[in-house]
């Protein structure tokens, strides 16, 4: 077999795209908040989508391998108990050692920070696509972000995430690397650019 179908390449190419993805979203995001600053609202519109559009990407680049699956870190996770209310407890402490880390509101959320599909596509773009939505509105009304409002929203999403059932996938599909010539193409010029006028 070629060197591309390796299930160690694999690996590598979705590991090593989750991260240039991943740098490449802090610059995005530096974006955002200098368009929120500049009070430009079609500026803020368009790096949003991107920001948006960018974790969806990663979630299937990371789709194709078992290692970065939310839904077999749960099932794993489910597994262990031998009633419908272990299953339960066990899920729902999973989920909690990704997310909250303990509970509602504390000092070490997001302390795991996985990139997994799953993760990224219902957790994570969840609460960008809240805070941006927050801070449109606010550019719109001419207000600052309400940030104690807005910590208060995400919170209480993150926990009713945590408690919620639900089922991801839990075996890998796609070709590493196809998606990610696909993404190479559609992120390098931007990723270029970003880089030509970087500091």
């Amino acid at each position: 077999s070629s060197q591309r179908d390796r299930a160690t390449y694999q690996y590598d190419i979705a590991n090593i795209g989750r991260q240039v993805m991943g740098n490449y979203f802090t610059v995005l995001r530096d974006r955002f908040t200098a368009d929120y600053k500049d009070h430009n609202l079609s500026a803020m519109s368009r790096d949003s989508a991107r920001m948006i559009g960018l974790i969806h990407d990663m979630d299937t680049l990371v789709g194709t391998q078992s290692s970065f699956l939310l839904g077999k870190w749960l099932h794993d996770a489910e597994a262990l108990g031998t009633t419908p209310q272990e299953k339960r407890y066990y899920e729902k402490d999973a989920r909690n050692i990704l997310t909250t880390w303990g509970g509602a509101d504390q000092s070490l959320n997001d302390y795991a920070n996985r990139c997994w599909s799953g993760l990224l596509n219902d957790f994570y773009a969840t609460r960008w696509k809240m805070f941006t939505h927050d801070a449109l509105n606010a550019v719109r009304a001419g207000d600052a972000l309400d940030e104690k409002a807005f910590h208060k929203a995400v919170t209480d999403y993150e926990w009713r995430w945590v408690n919620q059932t639900g089922t991801y996938k839990d075996t890998p599909s796609g070709d590493a690397f196809a998606i990610s010539q696909v993404l190479y193409r559609k992120y390098r010029p931007e990723i270029m650019a970003a880089a030509a006028h970087a500091p």
